[in-house]
Order: C-alpha cells, then sequence, then structure tokens
C-alpha cells in the first residue's frame, strides 16, 4: 500500500492507495480538544451540513444531485479518540473508470459545496432540530443504551468517555446564530486533514483537492490525547435501577492506572480478547455456556480512555451469582489461570481481524487518522508486536485494572420489553 501525505492550505492531504477497489473515499476531519459546551453544537453542524447547500436548498434537490453523480454516498459523523473530538464530512463514489471522464473533478466540487456553501435558514435549522429530538428520544428508549450511558456517568460524569452525542438541555437553547458561529470556529481553529483512499494517480489527485479546498486555520499539534484517571475508588460504586424490561442488564466498568505504551496497545487487547472477546472467551464460556447465568457475557477495552466494560444480560435473580463469577474469573486471570492455548487463541483472532479489516477503505483511513492522534504503528508492525506479547505480561498488565462501578437495570413484567 502506497501513501503520502502533502501540506495544503491550512491542511494536510493523506492519500492512500487501493488498487481495484470501484469506490474512492474522501473524507475531511476537523478535529479538536472535546469541550462539554460545544457537543450538541458540534452534533448539531455535523448533521446540517449534508442536509442542504446554496444551490441544492432542499434535502430532495441535494439526494438528487447524488444520484446525477452516479450514487454518490454523503455521510457525516462524530467520532472521538479520548480528548479529540473528529468532526467528519466523507463521501463515496466510483472510480472514473466505471462512469464517465470529469466525474472525479465533478464529485470533488460537490463535496466542496458541501463544506463552504452552507444554506443557514431558520426552517431547515427546525428540521434538523426536530429530528434530533427524535433521535434522543430512540435512544432513550433503548435500555442498553440507558445501562452503558447510566455506567459511565456513574463512573466519572465529567469525563470525555462519558459525555452523549448530543444533550436536550443544550440543544433546546440551541440557536442558528449559535451555528453559524460555530461554523466559522470549526473552518478557521480546527487541525484539518483529509484522506482519501482509491485507485487513483496521487498526482492528478492531490491537484483536485489542492485546487478547491483551503481553509483559514493551521494544523496543529495535539499532545496527551489519552484519558488518564487521577482517581481510583477504595470500594466500587453499586447503582441499581429498576425499568421496564424482561433482561436485566448488568454492567461493569473499571479504569486502568498506570499502563505503558506497550501495554496499552499490545497487551490489553488480548487480555480483552481472553476475558470477553468472542466465543472462545471466558465469560462467554463460564458465564454463558457453562453456568447459564447470561444471554450474553462479554467485555470491551477503550484504549484511548484507559477504561474496560463488562456487559451482561442476565435475569435478575442471577444477579449476584453472575457478579461472584465473574470477580472470580477476573481474579483467576490475575493470578495466571489460563493456557498458553488461550493466549495463542486470542492473538490468532486479533491477527485475522487485523487481516481482514485491512482490506476495507474505512479501515485505511481508520489507522491514518490513528498514527496522527495516537502514534498507532502500521498494521504489520502492530501484528509483530501481538505475536510478542508472553503470558507474564498478560498478568501483570491485569494487576492494573481497578474495579470503579457496577450497574444493575433490573425489573419488568411478563409483558414488557427491552
Amino acid at each position: 500500500m502506497d501513501y503520502q501525505k502533502i501540506s495544503g492550505q491550512g491542511f494536510n492531504l493523506h492519500l492512500i492507495e487501493k488498487k481495484l477497489t470501484k469506490r474512492n473515499i474522501v473524507e475531511i476531519r476537523f478535529a479538536d480538544k472535546i469541550k462539554y459546551e460545544d457537543i450538541t453544537k458540534r452534533y448539531f453542524l455535523n448533521e446540517y451540513l449534508i442536509s442542504i447547500t446554496n444551490n441544492y436548498p432542499t434535502e430532495r434537490l441535494l439526494s438528487i444531485k447524488t444520484e446525477d453523480l452516479y450514487n454518490v454516498h454523503l455521510g457525516s459523523t462524530i467520532e472521538r479518540i479520548g480528548n479529540i473530538s473528529l468532526f467528519v464530512i466523507g463521501i463515496s463514489f466510483l472510480n472514473e473508470k466505471y462512469t464517465e471522464k470529469g466525474m472525479i473533478d465533478q464529485t470533488i466540487k460537490f463535496l466542496k459545496e458541501i463544506v463552504y456553501n452552507c444554506n443557514f435558514n431558520e426552517e431547515q435549522f427546525k428540521v434538523i432540530k426536530k429530528r434530533i429530538i427524535e433521535e434522543i428520544k430512540d435512544e432513550e428508549e433503548s435500555k442498553k443504551y440507558k445501562a452503558t450511558i447510566s455506567l459511565k456517568e456513574a463512573m466519572d460524569k465529567n469525563s470525555p468517555f462519558a459525555f452523549r452525542r448530543v444533550y436536550l438541555k443544550q440543544l433546546n437553547s440551541l440557536t442558528l446564530q449559535d451555528i453559524k458561529d460555530y461554523y466559522q470556529q470549526v473552518i478557521s481553529e480546527s487541525d484539518i486533514n483529509i484522506y482519501a483512499v482509491g485507485d487513483f494517480s496521487f498526482t492528478a489527485f492531490s491537484k483536485k483537492i489542492l485546487k478547491n479546498f483551503s481553509f483559514p486555520s493551521k494544523p496543529k499539534l495535539f499532545k496527551n490525547n489519552c484519558l488518564i484517571h487521577n482517581k481510583f475508588r477504595l470500594l466500587s460504586k453499586k447503582v441499581m435501577k429498576k425499568d421496564k424490561v424482561n433482561q436485566s442488564i448488568l454492567k461493569i466498568g473499571f479504569k486502568l492506572k498506570d499502563l505503558n505504551l506497550f501495554e496499552q496497545e499490545y497487551v490489553m487487547p488480548i487480555y480483552n480478547e481472553i476475558l470477553g472477546g468472542g466465543s472462545n472467551s471466558k465469560l462467554f464460556n463460564e458465564v454463558r455456556e457453562k453456568h447459564s447465568l447470561a444471554y450474553y457475557s462479554s467485555s470491551l477495552y477503550s484504549p484511548y480512555d484507559n477504561v474496560l466494560y463488562i456487559s451482561s444480560g442476565i435475569s435478575k435473580e442471577n444477579y449476584r451469582l453472575t457478579k461472584k463469577l465473574i470477580s472470580k474469573i477476573i481474579n483467576d486471570l490475575q493470578q495466571g489461570k489460563f493456557t498458553e492455548e488461550d493466549i495463542t487463541s486470542a492473538k490468532n483472532n486479533m491477527i485475522n481481524r487485523f487481516n481482514m479489516n485491512r482490506k476495507e477503505s474505512s479501515f485505511l483511513i481508520s489507522r491514518q487518522v490513528l498514527k496522527q492522534y495516537y502514534k498507532a504503528k502500521d498494521i504489520d508492525e502492530v501484528i509483530k508486536q501481538i505475536k510478542k506479547v508472553t503470558k507474564k505480561q498478560i498478568i501483570d498488565a491485569s494487576k492494573k485494572i481497578k474495579l470503579d462501578t457496577i450497574y444493575f437495570l433490573y425489573g419488568g413484567e411478563s409483558n414488557e420489553t427491552d
């Protein structure tokens, strides 16, 4: 895979070659330190920008234009890496050899239209606001979401890992002028990077991007992007909430203390794979299969947040037994009660996923993003380091896991559903 980085006016351009792919991808990523007061504005603007422009003043007209461009896929999202919030606008489009001459130019100009030719008006502002309110209502109806966000807020409501996508109180007070002002802030103050993946000439494609995009912002260098925890509980916090659910949800949150970079990048992912990463994991085999205490039981490790979560769907009468068994599994791993076969299986699972994902354009972009904000290594180097991890390193890292909060959502009658 060839890669080239080029400096543009107010941004860096990252070109990634992917031979024989039918679709090219271009993403513009505006990065900044995450701020609680900006969360709702950031999400709102991200939704608004891809809805209408001055030349396409209705969502229908914008949709027709994407169809005219051979079904261009236009999208936006907000991502987070530790303390960094990434505001993403992107398009996926057919390689010109499958369409007609000049389509790459037209598509890039369309993306330029989305970014620069914003149509801010009160009518569309109300449409987006109503849409987001409905999204919030749908989200709140999900008991799994409620349990997940409630656990994080119980652990540390002021930490970025506990921030919601949008806050209703902020949304209700938001004005069109707020969005206009925030748009100018994003354009002029962000660390801006454009990523392009596809089967194209680097020279020709870069000229098209450099010709159409420039920003007043200057590239920034963010440091200390991972979340570091300074407070650890001597006694875990327990939160129990009754709700209208058939299947109770047990969520357990852990904070990680003093991991070194090798443990963070390579050892803990293997530990997580052994603990609850799949059908060969301890949680799956012990909690679900052997003891039949859970409908599902898995773990999730976030290296950028230095946290680990365990999630289990259980019957409420199995709460104490499940909690006790999970605690035993954690302690057993700390005492080295797992085999070399467990380690090999975990490593192979991880390596297989990397080898499968490295064929995906979106994954190639995400790795470049992680290199910039998290100092991630090339996939071949990651695989090489994974293979080096020893049982002793896994045991040592497991002892740096500190139990923080246990959250249990339970209750419900027979006619109630999740």
